[in-house]
């Protein structure tokens, strides 16, 4: 998983979208070295918002300033993928590593 986002992050922007509390995210920040290759931080607990609000993929993509469609939303939870979809949004559901990459392959995102 380290390889994939690392070969993301080269190429583009990517950030974290997360249902969490503090001390869990202190506690991921400084377990998980993959983090360091996220620029983004949009955490439930700072924004006062669980996803699949509506209101949550709103909040994001003000901050992003970009058109919906081109952000790329990856989710372990079918909810979710589905609010960022409804939100215009493309959303892709993580099953495993291996299916990530092709599927970000499929989408010349590799």
């Amino acid at each position: 998983m380290e390889e994939l986002v690392r070969s993301v992050a080269t190429r583009y922007e990517i950030g974290v979208v997360s249902n969490t509390n503090e001390l869990h995210f202190d506690y991921c920040r400084e377990t998980f070295t993959t983090l360091r290759h996220f620029s983004k931080f949009y955490l439930s607990y700072k924004l006062s918002l669980l996803k699949p609000s509506a209101l949550y993929y709103e909040a994001v993509l003000a901050d992003l300033r970009v058109p919906p469609q081109s952000v790329f939303f990856v989710d372990d939870l079918e909810e979710n993928v589905v609010g960022a979809k409804k939100s215009g949004m493309n959303g892709i559901q993580f099953v495993s590593p291996g299916q990530l990459e092709q599927d970000f392959k499929a989408l010349a995102l590799l």
